[in-house]
């Protein structure tokens, strides 16, 4: 306890009272993150967010991953960061850390249906169908779903509850099944 009586009262005397309140804000908020710390400004953060997507669209998954994954550890308040993290890491075909990466976007904006598609597609490659059906459930019930993103994604959210109880309901895995859930299963990039 002395320890860290020490170290904060260190810290206050490097960076002054004023500075030490700002910080204890933050902190109190919980919006504390280093793009505030390092006062990195939200275009150059989109402007990073847009190198991404172009990793992404040149198919260079891993550079894709490494450019948003710095990006949702410098800003983790933005949803469109942790779903082209997401995007990246389903691409890679790494479910798991993908579906983490959507249940996060989804936490910071659940109106926003492409995460619970692509959640659900993840949770599909994992043969987890239940999780699957629960993940589309509220996409059937969102009023978003005008415009050729909305259908497409509504189309998606459909074929995904086919397979889902098709799944459920029946013990074969049909390769032929596979193929196309892990072909549907790929999130576009954007």
């Amino acid at each position: 306890m002395k320890k860290t009586q020490d170290d904060v009262a260190a810290v206050k005397k490097v960076i002054g009272d004023k500075m030490w309140k700002q910080l204890a804000q933050y902190f109190a908020s919980g919006h504390l993150c280093l793009a505030d710390i390092a006062k990195i400004s939200m275009r150059e953060l989109e402007n990073l967010h847009r190198l991404g997507c172009q990793h992404l669209v040149r198919k260079d998954y891993v550079r894709a991953v490494r450019v948003f994954e710095s990006l949702v550890r410098v800003y983790p308040h933005s949803p469109d960061f942790w779903g082209s993290y997401g995007i990246a890491l389903h691409r890679q075909e790494k479910y798991e850390k993908a579906r983490i990466a959507y249940a996060v976007a989804n936490e910071l904006d659940s109106q926003k249906m492409e995460w619970y598609v692509y959640s659900a597609e993840c949770e599909l490659m994992l043969e987890n169908p239940k999780f699957a059906l629960e993940l589309v459930k509220p996409v059937f019930h969102m009023k978003n779903a005008e415009g050729a993103k909305g259908v497409e994604m509504f189309k998606r959210a459909k074929r995904i509850k086919a397979i889902a109880e098709n799944m459920e309901s029946g013990p074969a895995d049909l390769p032929a099944t596979r193929a196309r859930q892990k072909k549907d299963a790929a999130p576009r990039a954007g």
